[in-house]
């Protein structure tokens, strides 16, 4: 008989993640959603029908699942969760999978508090935004005793992830110390594209040039993922897939975890620098690619691509431009733009 598997937390990524596990899972009981706002996971269990069930409490999760795996805002909702979850008696033998993105100290803090009720943990943090999650094409990093990663296994390549990066028998700190080295990469990824794009237009080479260039050298889905968005004006017209505001706080975590172990990232702490201009500039809700934003700015350019208010016409509803404290021109406020747009996920 296959185990009963419970989801906790139904954000943007949790929604995508439960839904391709009810779907693709071959589960044989409806999974169980759960939520801190209870009736975000009513709606989506009604939203997948009789492939899920909502809980109204973790007491009746920890009665009905045998893998409870759980995928939390930050560490503050990880601890606040795992206070009420490891409150409940019956733990005995169950396994619970965190893919929260916490520091590796406070996810082998976690790991030892659920050892200590005689079940087991792995912490499994994820690469990708809802957009990967909802494709199937996360990349998962599952540590703990193998026997336990084992156990987790089953339910992660082609039913929520393309790949895994598996670090079965290393403690589960390491796998949330990876996610924050992971996280350089992203960003030192994001800042290269928006430096290469903002040089050619700075240059009579301009940016569709560089565009071409960087689609032909990294064909790579994230890679065009992050130009699009540049090129696009998705940075400041759509909503953020993770926002600047969220984005810090993990910086802060990274710039630590570096710190205390004395490790040079000056590239990081380059993009961290743009992050903060942008979140000084626009506010803390606008996408992490809005670093091309701040680069635009810092090179001279409006933080809007020119080129984009004459093609879109966005021009056309009147846009009006506010001198910022460094003397650069502050995003649009139009009818078509979204000042603030909505937190939609996380990295």
């Amino acid at each position: 008989m296959s185990p009963r598997i419970a989801f906790l937390g139904i954000g943007p990524m949790g929604k995508s993640i439960s839904q391709n596990l009810a779907e693709r899972g071959n589960l044989e009981k409806p999974l169980i959603l759960w939520n801190r706002s209870p009736q975000s996971a009513v709606d989506h269990a009604i939203l997948l029908g009789e492939k899920a069930k909502a809980a109204t409490t973790l007491k009746e999760v920890v009665e009905q699942a045998d893998i409870i795996w759980s995928c939390l805002r930050d560490e503050q909702a990880v601890q606040d969760v795992y206070e009420q979850l490891l409150s409940c008696s019956g733990l005995e033998g169950k396994l619970l999978v965190d893919s929260s993105t916490i520091p590796g100290t406070d996810a082998n803090d976690l790991g030892e508090r659920v050892r200590n009720t005689g079940a087991e943990f792995v912490a499994m943090p994820v690469f990708g935004d809802p957009t990967t999650a909802a494709a199937a094409k996360l990349v998962c990093i599952p540590a703990g005793p193998p026997e336990a990663v084992e156990r987790i296994k089953p339910y992660l390549v082609d039913v929520v992830a393309r790949a895994i990066c598996d670090l079965s028998g290393q403690s589960v700190g390491t796998a949330s110390n990876l996610k924050l080295i992971g996280n350089t990469l992203i960003f030192n990824t994001m800042e290269a594209i928006a430096e290469a794009l903002v040089f050619g237009e700075k240059t009579n080479v301009g940016h569709h040039a560089v565009k071409q260039l960087l689609s032909t050298l990294y064909p790579y889905p994230q890679h065009m993922l992050y130009m699009s968005k540049m090129v696009n004006g998705g940075y400041y017209m759509e909503h953020a897939l993770a926002d600047v505001g969220h984005a810090r706080h993990l910086t802060s975590q990274v710039m630590k975890f570096a710190r205390e172990n004395g490790a040079s990232i000056k590239a990081y702490e380059q993009a961290v620098e743009h992050l903060a201009v942008v979140e000084k500039n626009a506010g803390p809700h606008y996408d992490i690619t809005s670093i091309y934003g701040a680069i635009r700015l810092e090179s001279g350019l409006p933080f809007m691509n020119e080129e984009l208010v004459r093609n879109n016409k966005i021009a056309e509803n009147r846009i009006t431009e506010k001198p910022l404290q460094n003397g650069a021109s502050e995003m649009p406020t139009t009818n078509g733009v979204s000042e603030t747009p909505k937190q939609n996920g996380v990295i």
